[in-house]
């Protein structure tokens, strides 16, 4: 398999307290209606966490100065030989747990993130092979903090043309 993309910068940190973590979610929709649901939902973080304190070791800042502007005070980072599919695919298979829905049924895995594993394959082929879903329409949304609503409306989107979806 190809090797991960190199993590630039801080994109291998995730914030809890910005809703940056990996979560699957399963949504359901009706052709009585046209609306949607999400009955499965679930959400996985590295062990690993980064704190102010560690980021002020090497960049001139302070907690207090991130605080007050972010309200974040830590973030989980990935381990070496960790990538977001690994958490992504915990995630999914809870949330699948959760709603009963089996990885057979889905037809769709929608995947929001601006830090892919890999240029190719995406983010959610590498999901749905390792959650044994297939034949299934599998792609990335490149999408950071945005990504759970830009997801939810490509979803309701893909409901009005395919009504009985099953999309995680």
């Amino acid at each position: 398999m190809v090797k991960p993309r190199q993590r630039v910068s801080y994109n291998g940190f995730y914030s809890s307290n910005q809703l940056r973590f990996w979560c699957g979610f399963i949504v359901n929709g009706s052709a009585m209606n046209g609306s949607f649901s999400i009955s499965g939902f679930s959400a996985a973080v590295p062990s690993k966490v980064l704190t102010n304190h560690d980021i002020a070791q090497f960049v001139e800042t302070s907690d207090q100065w991130i605080v007050d502007r972010t309200g974040i005070k830590s973030r989980h980072m990935l381990s070496e030989g960790e990538v977001s599919t690994d958490f992504a695919v915990i995630a999914a298979r809870e949330a699948l747990q959760k709603s009963g829905v089996a990885p057979s049924e889905i037809t769709h895995v929608i995947t929001a993130t601006c830090t892919a594993d890999y240029l190719c394959p995406s983010n959610a082929c590498v999901i749905a092979s390792q959650l044994g879903i297939g034949p299934a329409m599998l792609f990335d949304l490149n999408a950071a903090c945005s990504g759970f609503v830009y997801g939810l409306e490509v979803s309701r989107g893909l409901f009005a043309i395919h009504p009985q979806s099953r999309i995680l």
